[in-house]
């Protein structure tokens, strides 16, 4: 099993199999887009079917193991819909009822089935199934909606898990607000996954809403409730919240923050396994006081450049300060996971948690 004795890891979005820094169009909401719409549908005409290798995938990064596996979801910031049949390729993003993959209108442009196929073509090393997660939270959802999106998710799996039998996949499942609901929906999902077993490695919470203040008492109480597999929660991306959820039983976490606060320019500087007890600090580049600073974005960090040189290119706004801002974060994220991993009891956790 892929993800067997994971104690914590984390998916790196990538853009063309490279990690996200070499690349301008990133970082809105989630960090993640990477291609514009426009972009898209010239890549597809170009390559075809083979661009949705390419555009869906997500570098699941292991540094403990030193080794990388590619990890492919239905993530709502690329969003297409495809006929395969056809060779039809179309960026999407315009309306409820023709929005691509899934929405809450109940009109899905990609079936269940084309999924698969686009799967296929991917051929990563773990694929996400399906899932109704597509869920606005800057509206109070109703619990009719929420109801939708399990009955959707699970009628989703029933056709998906059959054709994905000898893959290595990763079962949604939906966080529903109500906790009697949830336990019915993991019912369910055990149910329908007892003839699955050897080919689940993982189960990923979907609809947590990271905007509010998350209850991590009753995320590990629910994460407990679940078959046997390593919990992903990719929402949960920041490095307080990732200690947080560690705490919580989460293994494998959002990587999307470093290019977030990339976009946003900023470096971070974490605590690593060689500075345990440093405090963690966010240094915004676009403000003035760094415009005479000679020093390093950290002692450790792998860009050798002052602080001074990428104010400037902030400034002017060039392309090379969200590169060097991304290459930056990325490995503070890496060490920062690496000591996590170090942590060998809740006490060490919490200790690490105290400096945030």
């Amino acid at each position: 099993m892929i993800f067997e004795g994971s104690q914590v890891e984390i998916v790196n979005p990538t853009i063309n199999g490279q990690l996200p820094y070499l690349t301008k169009d990133l970082g809105h909401a989630d960090g993640i887009e990477g291609v514009g719409s426009d972009d898209f549908v010239e890549s597809a005409r170009q390559a075809k079917k083979s661009s949705i290798k390419n555009l869906q995938q997500l570098m699941f990064t292991n540094e403990g193991k030193n080794s990388n596996h590619s990890y492919l979801m239905p993530h709502e910031q690329l969003r297409f819909s495809t006929r395969l049949e056809e060779d039809e390729v179309r960026a999407g993003g315009v309306t409820m009822k023709a929005a691509p993959l899934w929405a809450p209108s109940g009109k899905c442009a990609t079936t269940p089935e084309e999924y698969v196929l686009l799967a296929e073509f991917g051929n990563c090393s773990v694929t996400e199934l399906l899932s109704d997660y597509d869920i606005d939270f800057r509206v109070k959802l109703s619990k009719k909606r929420w109801e939708k999106a399990q009955l959707r998710t699970e009628n989703w799996l029933k056709i998906q898990l059959p054709m994905m039998a000898k893959k290595n996949i990763v079962v949604p499942v939906i966080y529903l607000p109500d906790d009697r609901q949830f336990e019915i929906h993991v019912q369910n999902l055990k149910e329908l996954l007892k003839n699955y077993e050897g080919t689940v490695c993982g189960l990923s919470i979907r609809g947590l809403n990271v905007n509010e203040d998350i209850d991590f008492d009753n995320l590990e109480k629910r994460l407990k409730m679940l078959p046997d597999g390593a919990r992903i929660c990719l929402d949960l991306a920041k490095p307080k919240e990732i200690v947080l959820g560690r705490l919580a039983g989460v293994n494998i976490f959002g990587g999307q923050f470093a290019s977030t606060q990339a976009s946003n320019h900023k470096a971070m500087i974490l605590p690593t396994t060689a500075q345990p007890s440093r405090v963690p600090q966010m240094i915004s580049l676009a403000e003035n006081d760094h415009a005479g600073d000679k020093s390093q974005l950290s002692p450790d960090s792998p860009v050798d450049l002052s602080r001074a040189y990428i104010h400037h290119l902030t400034n002017v706004k060039e392309i090379l300060a969200h590169i060097l801002l991304m290459k930056h974060n990325l490995d503070q994220m890496n060490k920062f996971i690496e000591l996590i991993r170090s942590c060998s009891s809740e006490e060490s956790l919490r200790n690490l948690l105290e400096l945030f």
